[in-house]
């Protein structure tokens, strides 16, 4: 049976969002879904993490753009979709849920909200702003409130629904774990890399912020030293910036290469393309191990190997990845990485093996086949 599924907000796209875009894309390939677009797509080259560092003005200003753009694409929705159809709220879906929160009941259309980033999280917990501040109490009932009239919450690890369960006091029967989407043909013709090099290529992608362990990896880049054989590539900007540029100022570390600007989907598979070893993230509990992060999509499904802590979540019934994870320390990150690059054929066999893993479980038509068993 073909279901209506109606899009609605004020929503991110591009390089920074790929979740949205794709996740429809996933969806209208499937069949299974008559797929109509109301939503405002957003310029791709917007990216809140910028300017949630910019001035109190400019995050007004988005603050309006995202409320009145989902109020606009709401209404029409509201007075075309009917009681079985559902419809879809990208992220960020609070802006939309906002909205159908002042809807009765009765009349309320049957949102699937995109909350697999909290706006409170992300925003007085990951950039460390103070969360004893009136403004985070606000912005946390405020989302608590929105995201308890969906009819259901999609987050992306077992872990995160458990925390957006507990931090909002949500309807367990309503949130489900599903994967990310992600537009993984840039990553398809990526081949193996198959012999000991002058250097193993260690490529770090990502935001600069605390849940990474930035920290940990600059003290293995110290560790290793000069003489490791390993060079360090990081691709990315951000709040800890200054952990790199100290390390990028040192003599006795492994070879370093840093590039601050924000990378196409192409840059990433240039990039991917190049590397030996992908690290994901270091920042041991909390947030860090409870994210699946976009980066680890991409170099699983580019086929190369991952180093990641041993703190981590996945979407629900799914198996352990066959990644390399380790204690978030220095000196276990530096030990699997000499390991790394004096076997060129673990790398090749967990590289294989992590892309035949994300084909057959966080591939867009795994997501698809997901929607149809949870999304009712």
């Amino acid at each position: 049976m073909i279901r209506t599924l109606f899009i609605a907000g004020a929503c991110l796209r591009g390089a920074g969002y790929p979740n949205a875009e794709q996740t429809v894309v996933a969806l209208r390939n499937s069949s299974a879904w008559e797929i109509h677009d109301f939503a405002k797509w957003l310029p791709e080259g917007l990216h809140l993490w910028r300017i949630a560092r910019g001035s109190w003005s400019v995050r007004g200003q988005l603050a309006l753009l995202l409320g009145l753009g989902s109020f606009w694409s709401f209404c029409q929705v509201l007075v075309r979709a009917g009681r079985e159809d559902m419809v879809y709220a990208p992220y960020p879906s609070v802006f939309v849920l906002i909205w159908c929160s002042l809807v009765p009941s009765r009349w309320r259309p049957r949102v699937v909200a995109d909350a697999y980033i909290s706006m409170w999280d992300s925003t007085f917990r990951d950039r460390l702003f103070s969360r004893s501040k009136p403004l985070s109490k606000i912005v946390r009932w405020i989302e608590g409130r929105a995201l308890r009239c969906a009819h259901r919450v999609i987050v992306d690890t077992e872990a995160n629904k458990r925390w957006m369960i507990d931090a909002f006091r949500l309807d367990p029967s309503r949130v489900v774990a599903l994967p990310l989407a992600i537009d993984s043909r840039p990553f398809h013709g990526i081949h193996r890399s198959a012999s000991i090099k002058a250097s193993l290529r260690v490529l770090f992608i990502g935001t600069l912020i605390p849940l990474h362990g930035l920290d940990v990896i600059a003290k293995a880049a110290r560790l290793l030293g000069p003489e490791s054989r390993i060079a360090f590539h990081f691709l990315g900007d951000g709040q800890e910036a200054e952990i790199l540029r100290k390390l990028e100022r040192e003599a006795d570390r492994a070879e370093f290469h840093w590039t601050r600007e924000w990378a196409s989907p192409e840059d990433l598979s240039v990039a991917l393309a190049a590397a030996d070893v992908c690290l994901g993230v270091f920042g041991g509990e909390g947030k860090a191990s409870r994210v699946l992060p976009f980066k680890l999509y991409m170099a699983m499904a580019a086929g190369r190997p991952v180093v990641t802590q041993n703190l981590y979540s996945l979407p629900s019934d799914l198996p352990a990845p066959p990644w390399l994870d380790v204690a978030p320390r220095a000196d276990e990150l530096a030990a699997a990485l000499l390991r790394l690059r004096d076997s060129p054929e673990l790398r090749n066999l967990m590289g294989e093996e992590l892309k035949e893993y994300f084909n057959d479980r966080l591939s867009s038509k795994s997501l698809a086949q997901r929607w149809a068993q949870h999304i009712v």
